[in-house]
């Protein structure tokens, strides 16, 4: 099973890069990370640049708001299920681990 995280960020510089780095160091790592850059005037840009390859970054104009954020991003979601999460949030080490344990208990 493919488990990606969908990161709408819009000025997020004081909370991006531990958001990120709480998905990377997941017990079980997800196998994709999109992070839509969505129309960013603070360094957030430069913070997900540092990234690289880690993640798939999608910078665009302001969307408007989140939600078009984040249905601009599921258009680049691979995984069979995903996790929506916001660009100040730390995420548990154990998360990932744990939708996929939940969704397995479902036929």
């Amino acid at each position: 099973m493919k488990i990606s995280i969908l990161i709408p960020c819009h000025n997020e510089e004081h909370g991006i890069a531990r958001c990120v780095q709480s998905c990377l160091d997941q017990t079980r790592k997800p196998d994709q990370i999109v992070v839509v850059n969505n129309g960013t005037t603070d360094r957030s840009t430069e913070i997900l640049e540092a990234f690289g390859n880690k993640i798939t970054l999608l910078n665009t104009p302001a969307l408007g708001n989140k939600s078009y954020a984040q249905e601009y991003g599921l258009k680049y979601v691979t995984g069979d299920i995903f996790i929506a999460t916001d660009g100040d949030t730390i995420l548990d080490k154990d998360f990932v681990k744990y939708v996929e344990e939940d969704y397995q208990k479902f036929p």
